[in-house]
């Protein structure tokens, strides 16, 4: 939660409540699917449509690359499996 919140206080700076709260659950589902997905279920390469914009925050690339403390309370191993691909790259 505390991550979800930090990284939505940089999206969102004059937004309604609604709003936050649905960019909340937006992040977490996001973040859990991703992680349930790829860690648990095995499929190890997640798609996606293009590279993230460097001027939006990526809370999964944030939780992967700065945050693996995090990380490794949720994994039930220490290193991941996810392998990040892009369908722009593929052709």
């Amino acid at each position: 939660n505390a991550f979800i919140n930090q990284n939505l206080s940089k999206m969102t700076d004059h937004v309604t409540l609604d709003k936050i709260q649905l960019e909340h659950d937006y992040l977490f589902s996001e973040i859990t699917m991703s992680i349930f997905l790829t860690e648990f279920c095995g499929y190890s390469d997640e798609i996606w449509e293009k590279p993230q914009s460097e001027s939006m925050v990526d809370p999964i690339d944030i939780l992967y690359h700065d945050e693996q403390d995090s990380l490794r309370n949720i994994l039930p191993v220490n290193k991941s499996k996810r392998n990040l691909l892009y369908i722009t790259q593929s052709f």
